[in-house]
């Protein structure tokens, strides 16, 4: 597939950043649709969360900086709300849907959680570390990818300006 000079500029820009030592800078492709089931037997789709930001926390529940990643997340869902932020984990899990169900319900987690598939894991780039938080704006895009614990603040601050730069329309 040909991307023409758009591609090509998006591809020079990615690299500079990276040569300049900026991990956390990401070209904001379109993010894939997915459609999961969450541990509690409800189905889930990317497009259900419409002109919304989505945070996706790739994670397991045997994973103690997964575990500090769910709890650093607990206020963020507590000052947006699911009106205005999706939050939506997809567990790593190979104890299977039963284990994480049983976290979620003990640890009372504010969100939804799933249960990986392979093409969720391809059309997210592979998580190759825990926790991996994956942000999108209201579009759906790709816009930050964060590996390894991410604090409360950082996760506020980002969310707090894609919905004053993006409004709902």
């Amino acid at each position: 597939m040909r991307l023409g000079w758009t591609g090509w500029l998006l591809g020079v820009a990615a690299a500079a950043a990276a040569a300049a030592g900026d991990t956390n800078v990401v070209v904001a492709p379109p993010a894939k649709n997915f459609k999961l089931t969450t541990v509690t037997g409800q189905r889930i789709h990317l497009a259900d969360f419409a002109r919304q930001p989505v945070l996706l926390l790739f994670w397991a529940t045997w994973d103690e900086p997964s575990r500090k990643q769910v709890d650093a997340l607990r206020p963020v869902v507590a000052q947006f709300g699911s009106n205005s932020v999706a939050v939506v984990g997809i567990a790593l899990d190979e104890k299977g849907p039963a284990a994480v169900r049983e976290f979620v319900r003990a640890k009372d987690v504010p969100f939804p959680v799933a249960m990986i598939t392979y093409d969720v894991l391809q059309d997210y780039g592979g998580v190759t570390a825990i926790p991996t938080l994956v942000l999108l704006d209201r579009n759906h895009n790709i816009i930050r990818r964060y590996v390894g614990v991410t604090d409360t603040k950082t996760l506020t601050d980002d969310l707090a300006w894609i919905l004053k730069s993006e409004p709902a329309q």
